[in-house]
């Protein structure tokens, strides 16, 4: 094309010869001085400008290919370094060496300062360091170099959050849930976060509600987990009996509920729901100890019994369901009965040792308790609080694991 354009000039002048067939062209320069030059000179002269012109326009063209040739080359060379240093940091990380992965995503964003994974972890770094002014100067930094990328606003909001600026936390937010780029579940989840903050509970578990909606289902039961912990924490803030009564319903495996309701209302609905609960949860053995504390105020054993027997009836696999019906009997003093009792437990558990030999010394029969108690004492510790999820043992129960922030998964096992 470029040569077909710079020969256009001679080859309509031959076409022209051909036609009109001139014999000379007069170059008039001054009054005085004129030429008459063949015509076919002048149009051998044109053609070999209008070549030469193509030439040079080629030339022109592969220099500026070798250019960005060059260019490109010095891009993918810094390309690979800065993701290099990218990849050593985050290994650096992982191994707990903070400072060293700073050093190195110094580097890279000094190579790239639009490199935005490398201003991504070393925003989480300086948050998780406490150095939360420099992470906010890093977001801003990055935010005006990067333009619209949603992971540089996420980490904005995320060192807000941290730094408890919730509402300026928000309006980093609210753009990104119509951004399509944009992750909306840890969107979202920041939102749920931003609005906690600013003790905007019912916001709050509309966003997580919405959340649990756009997750796909193989991954919906931990973001139900996080909503039902949710509205538990907000019910049990304002103390609203309806709303824990209407959670169990809901969410019947989720034992905070019904402890935090039997907290709540007289001890007869409390009784009524904690048993409930009880054969919902058999594992969750805290609540038949919270179920003894209110019969004993209460003062209604054969109640008691009759569903301690119907609870260890149901769950004959697990040994530990006798031993809510073995301590009701010794604390109602009905030492034989807890003497039989116990004789069902089938297990090497300390604890019903300890009990077994609770209800002989009670029965008068101290030295076949003293037996007993000697080797429930050398077993260890007879009763943990342990957590499900990352199995971690407690001092206490709890309704939230101190270890892992998860909601309802602390459980009273006997040893």
């Amino acid at each position: 094309m470029r040569f077909l354009l710079a020969s256009i000039i001679p080859l309509a002048l031959v076409i022209y010869v051909l036609m009109m067939n001139p014999q000379s062209v007069h170059v008039k320069l001054t009054n005085h001085i004129a030429y008459d030059v063949p015509f076919v000179l002048v149009v051998v002269v044109l053609m070999t400008v209008g070549f030469l012109v193509s030439y040079l326009m080629n030339l022109g063209r592969e220099v500026g290919f070798l250019v960005e040739r060059r260019k490109w080359k010095k891009r993918e060379e810094t390309r690979s370094l800065v993701e290099s240093l990218y990849s050593a940091a985050e290994t650096l990380y992982g191994e707990g060496r903070k400072e060293d992965a700073l050093e190195l995503l110094k580097k890279a964003l000094k190579e790239d300062s639009s490199f935005v994974l490398a201003g991504a972890l070393m925003s989480r770094v300086l948050r998780e360091e406490g150095r939360l002014k420099e992470a906010l100067q890093l977001n801003t930094k990055l935010k005006q170099a990067g333009g619209q990328n949603p992971v540089l606003g996420i980490e904005m909001s995320r060192t807000l959050l941290a730094m408890g600026d919730y509402s300026k936390a928000l309006d980093e937010l609210k753009p990104l849930l119509k951004d399509k780029k944009a992750p909306k579940a840890v969107v979202l989840r920041l939102l749920v976060e931003a609005h906690l903050g600013l003790h905007e509970s019912s916001r709050a578990i509309a966003f997580q509600e919405r959340l649990v909606k756009e997750t796909p289902q193989s991954l919906r039961e931990k973001e139900e987990k996080r909503l039902t912990g949710l509205l538990y924490q907000v019910a049990l803030e304002e103390k609203d009996a309806a709303a824990m009564l209407k959670l169990t319903k809901k969410y019947p495996k989720f034992v905070p509920a019904y402890m935090a309701y039997s907290q709540l209302v007289e001890p007869k609905k409390a009784v009524e729901r904690l048993q409930k609960g009880l054969m919902e949860n058999p594992e969750a053995l805290e609540l038949a100890e919270r179920l003894m504390e209110l019969v004993a105020e209460e003062n209604h054993p054969a109640e008691a019994i009759h569903f301690f027997q119907k609870f260890a009836s149901a769950n004959t696999k697990s040994p530990q369901s006798r031993i809510p019906l073995v301590m009701l009997y010794l604390r109602l003093g009905m030492f034989s009965e807890a003497v039989k009792a116990a004789g069902l437990i089938d297990a090497p558990i300390a604890m019903a040792d300890l009990l077994r030999a609770k209800a002989r010394e009670a029965n008068g029969e101290d030295k076949i308790a003293l037996e007993m108690y000697s080797k429930g004492c050398t077993e260890g510790l007879l009763q943990r609080f342990k957590c499900q999820e990352c199995g971690a043992v407690l001092d206490q129960w709890n309704d939230r694991c101190d270890s892992c922030g998860t909601w309802g998964a602390v459980h009273l096992e006997y040893i």
